[in-house]
């Protein structure tokens, strides 16, 4: 039996020159998702100020939670680059854990919660929102997929949500999109797998 679900896609990862797999990060729980977003929007003005306050990030850990400003939005983080030097002029690699994805980001687009005056609870207790899928049943259309295809799924698959079918012979979380794989083999981009 296959178990059928919504998921709100938040990120693709670039295919582009690769034979394999797309994988996409979605959020299954999108209420969450949606309340987690409003509470990023109300802190903002307070991020803001925060965020010009000088900070030593040289004990930044890898799982610490903390705070990133990607694409002009406030996103919770964790340091994606355990072993990377930290120094005042150089770009931070995060990954956001309610988005998927991996950015860098300048250290004045960093907020420790510690530097907050206050913070809701949410923001520390809410487990990571979004998870890795692999967009199973398709193939690239001519050996690999091109860069047509990651820019059709910014267009037109992130920040919607899709109708997902997870087949329980998955050994890793993956998901049968079928309007997508549908759409994506009537323009030329894919093939469904074993044809």
């Amino acid at each position: 039996m296959n178990n059928i679900s919504s998921l709100l896609v938040t990120h693709a990862e670039d295919p582009t020159g690769s034979s394999g797999p797309i994988f996409l990060w979605a959020v299954t729980a999108e209420s969450i998702f949606q309340q987690m977003t409003k509470t990023m929007s109300s802190l903002k003005p307070q991020l803001d100020k925060a965020c010009l306050v000088p900070k030593n990030l040289s004990g930044l850990t890898s799982g610490q939670i903390f705070l990133a400003l990607v694409n002009g939005s406030w996103s919770r983080a964790r340091h994606a680059s355990s072993n990377q030097q930290i120094n005042p002029t150089s770009k931070l690699k995060v990954f956001c854990i309610d988005l998927g994805g991996e950015h860098l980001v300048s250290l004045d687009e960093v907020c420790l919660l510690s530097s907050l005056s206050s913070f809701p609870d949410a923001l520390t207790e809410t487990q990571a929102l979004a998870s890795r899928f692999i967009f199973a049943d398709i193939i690239p259309a001519n050996r690999q997929w091109d860069r047509n295809v990651y820019d059709f799924l910014q267009r037109y698959v992130v920040k919607r949500s899709w109708q997902a079918t997870v087949p329980l012979q998955c050994t890793r979380i993956c998901c049968v999109l079928a309007d997508l794989a549908k759409l994506m083999t009537k323009l030329g981009f894919a093939q469904k797998e074993g044809t």
